[in-house]
């Protein structure tokens, strides 16, 4: 979508251009396509940041899952038998 809008907006600059008179409204048109396109490419490069980032924090989310039943595992296992060994 994001091109499309861009390339609207350089279409647009291209037709005032050919009228003179409107050279002001030409390049604040063709600022604000340059501007658009480079807020589209720094999207896309931090969303590709925050979704390896948000993988990796699941991961230690599930590990630290795991590592939590584990102990609750060995706690529960320990009170049942009245006995702590080295096993457990």
């Amino acid at each position: 979508m994001g091109i499309k809008r861009r390339m609207g907006l350089s279409v647009v600059g291209v037709g005032l251009l050919a009228t003179i008179i409107a050279a002001p409204t030409v390049i604040t048109i063709e600022i604000v396509t340059i501007g658009a396109g480079m807020l589209f490419v720094l999207s896309r490069l931090s969303n590709k940041k925050l979704v390896v980032n948000s993988k990796k924090h699941e991961k230690l989310g599930h590990l630290a899952e795991q590592i939590l039943n584990n102990i609750t595992n060995d706690i529960s296992i320990s009170l049942n038998d009245d006995k702590i060994s080295a096993e457990e």
